[in-house]
């Protein structure tokens, strides 16, 4: 890890990553209390609480370039450098087991076709395939994407503007806190969404952290940070309506969307 982060230093230093400040991603707002200014592995990285609407995020944040490229070269050597692409897999393979006994109690989805945006290897799309679900995924990390498509998997480079079609089931499973443009992505998600279909987004819970060990939670990939309140609050100017929930006072929760339009 330590290894990674000097080379990630070095292209901060270098102007290879470069960093932009925007408005509050929900409300538009400009005014801003910093909680942080170093991430859970020492690098620099302000974080900052909108006085308006409450949305925590990242400011100032890689460009979306830069963001691109960081998935891509240098995010799991990063963040995953202790597990081995194998247990990683696995890893997701037993946490869909628990998403899809989660949409099971909660809706009456048959097998269709899902998406993972943000997949990694697809170990969560495994599961779903062996349940019977037509699967796609889509991830910037070609080797991670590689390996999936090696496991028959029907994977690519990329992101959610990057696929056509309907999908019954959109899986965003610690992804959204990765998104730079908030409102955009769901428009998006709304444009893929069967009109009978659901959207899964699993996130870290900003509300726990903030109350126990805050630098934990922080790394300079997320853009956002959510509590369940600022997160409903978003799904629901996008025109989301939540169908359910669940861990909303664990470090990690869980929810589940429909798109009712507005």
């Amino acid at each position: 890890m330590s290894a990674a982060k000097k080379v990630v230093e070095k292209k901060i230093a270098e102007g290879v990553y470069q960093f932009e400040s925007v408005p509050c991603g929900l409300c538009g707002g400009e005014d801003f209390d910093v909680i942080a200014t170093k991430d859970r592995y020492g690098l620099d990285n302000r974080v900052v609480t909108c006085k308006h609407c409450g949305l925590i995020q990242t400011m100032p944040r890689m460009t979306a370039e830069s963001y691109r490229n960081f998935y891509r070269d240098d995010y799991r050597a990063l963040y995953s450098w202790r597990q081995s692409i194998d247990d990683h897999f696995a890893q997701m393979a037993r946490r869909a087991k628990l998403v899809l006994q989660f949409i099971g109690q909660h809706t009456k989805l048959k097998p269709g076709k899902v998406l993972d945006v943000g997949c990694s290897s697809g170990g969560m799309l495994q599961i779903f395939k062996e349940a019977g679900y037509d699967v796609t995924g889509m991830d910037y990390d070609k080797d991670r994407v590689a390996y999936g498509v090696k496991k028959g998997l029907n994977l690519f480079e990329g992101d959610a503007f990057d696929v056509e079609g309907k999908f019954d089931l959109i899986i965003y499973s610690h992804v959204l806190e990765h998104i730079l443009d908030l409102k955009g992505e769901l428009n998006r998600i709304a444009q893929l969404l069967d009109s009978d279909g659901y959207l899964f987004v699993e996130l870290p819970n900003m509300e726990y952290w903030l109350a126990h060990e805050t630098e934990k939670c922080l790394q300079n990939a997320h853009t956002y940070y959510f509590t369940p309140k600022t997160l409903n609050d978003l799904m629901s100017m996008c025109g989301f309506v939540q169908r359910a929930a669940q861990n909303c006072d664990a470090p990690n929760f869980t929810t589940l969307w429909q798109f009712i339009g507005g």
